[in-house]
């Protein structure tokens, strides 16, 4: 069952992009332009995580949160509020789960603090790159999207850093020698982790070929023209995994 993520803000425009934002991630979402309409949603349809902006029509963040834990409901609540620089620790003793000021930004602020505080586990994804240019867009996507990435230019490093918290492994290599050939170094060394392929410009790529020697899936990858649908493929991976 997806989590459920009460949003509220008396812009419908921002409270249509958090929803549309969160829908993506797979949370499902319940959306109040008042504090009162979102005291009914959260009595009613028990949000696992509240987003609130601090100045709401009828039933402001402050009031809100009170009233909410006088109904008994104990989930984290975030408020998005204006000049926060010196009122984020007296935001925190109110009882805000964390405070975010205005603009905040979805992909680098609000959705790892969510995916921390719904505990959802922390996908990490290792990227060995074989002195490939432009492939940062890539763990630049991944990151946005809540995945921790950490890149290693050779495949020495690149075995260095495997540990258990490592998810996958992404391979970036320039033919498929390379690729089988780290493939088998990780064999010998017993790692378990599932290993992506992606074969930079590779018009002859034999995908059955390469994931018959056990990549989890191979594809042909392009830096800079394709990294949105490589992230895909990767947290794709991740959601199954």
């Amino acid at each position: 069952m997806p989590n459920k993520i009460l949003i509220m803000d008396d812009d419908p425009d921002i409270l249509g992009l958090y929803r549309r934002y969160l829908e993506l991630e797979g949370f499902e979402v319940f959306g109040a332009t008042n504090g009162e309409e979102g005291l009914a949603l959260a009595k009613s349809n028990s949000p696992d995580l509240v987003i609130t902006d601090e100045d709401m029509p009828r039933v402001g963040g402050l009031e809100f949160l009170g009233k909410l834990r006088a109904s008994g409901i104990m989930v984290p609540v975030i408020i998005v509020a204006g000049q926060v620089v010196h009122r984020k620790a007296e935001l925190i003793a109110q009882g805000f789960s964390a405070v975010f000021g205005k603009p905040v930004s979805f992909p680098t602020e609000l959705l790892p603090t969510i995916r921390s505080l719904l505990h959802e586990p922390i996908r990490s994804v290792l990227v060995i790159n074989q002195d490939i240019p432009g492939m940062y867009g890539l763990a630049e996507i991944l990151e946005s999207k809540g995945v921790r990435v950490s890149v290693a230019t050779n495949y020495g490093r690149g075995t260095d850093l495997i540990t258990e918290s490592v998810s996958l492994i992404v391979i970036i290599a320039g033919s498929e020698i390379e690729l089988i050939g780290f493939l088998e170094h990780l064999s010998n060394e017993n790692y378990q982790q599932p290993i992506i392929a992606l074969l930079v410009n590779g018009d002859d790529l034999d995908s059955a070929k390469l994931c018959g020697y056990g990549f989890l899936a191979v594809a042909r990858y392009v830096p800079k023209v394709n990294d949105a649908k490589m992230a895909a493929l990767i947290i794709g991976h991740l959601a199954g995994s």
